[in-house]
């Protein structure tokens, strides 16, 4: 494996999410993956959309994509969706041209092919509400299909920890417990796929 990367999302230190991304963090670091974090709030990203060409903040970031082979985003769910800084994060850097591009027959050809990604959210609310509305199942089929496959980027799975403002430390460690193991056997998966 070339690269990881980190796509981060939150804006408190002291969030279930940070706490994620240091465990995250700690997985690679033993494993010995070269791995870079890109922290969007920490950064200040500018999650504007507006038609600019060639913005430095855009270039960098699609060089991190460029270089990488996994890309692993780290979530809250808000008001049924990923905060407005990671929307216009994926609305600037999945640019066309870079992300995807349109053929002759004004199909859409994706661009980022070979790369996979892992997405883990956090929800402040009870799982049953979610799946009882099929909520779960729209952001599933927003994230896989209309964002990532149609950039040719293979989503190895959505991790999704619900109703974590009302975990106690034992409840919360034992869904990072069980985040660790899902992401170290995503780990192992994409590096024998590399050997074979």
């Amino acid at each position: 494996m070339k690269r990881v990367l980190v796509v981060f999302a939150h804006p408190k230190r002291d969030s279930f999410n940070f706490f994620i991304l240091k465990e995250i963090e700690k997985i690679l670091y033993e494993k010995n993956v070269d791995y870079f974090v890109r922290d969007l709030y920490e950064l200040n990203f500018d999650p504007v959309f507006r038609f600019e060409i060639n913005s430095i903040d855009v270039l960098e970031e699609q060089d991190h994509i460029r270089k990488s082979d996994l890309i692993i985003f780290i979530y809250p769910i808000w008001w049924g969706s990923m905060p407005a800084i990671l929307k216009g994060y994926i609305d600037r850097v999945f640019s066309y041209g870079f992300a995807y591009s349109i053929n002759e027959n004004q199909e859409s050809v994706p661009l980022l092919n070979g790369k996979k990604s892992v997405i883990i959210s956090t929800f402040g609310g009870e799982e049953k509400i979610y799946k009882e509305l099929s909520l779960e199942q729209a952001i599933k089929k927003i994230n896989q299909h209309v964002i990532f496959e149609f950039c040719g980027i293979d989503v190895c799975d959505q991790i999704f920890i619900y109703n974590v403002k009302d975990k106690n430390k034992e409840e919360l460690q034992k869904k990072m417990d069980e985040l660790k193991n899902k992401i170290e056997k995503i780990l192992n998966d994409i590096n024998e796929l590399k050997i074979r």
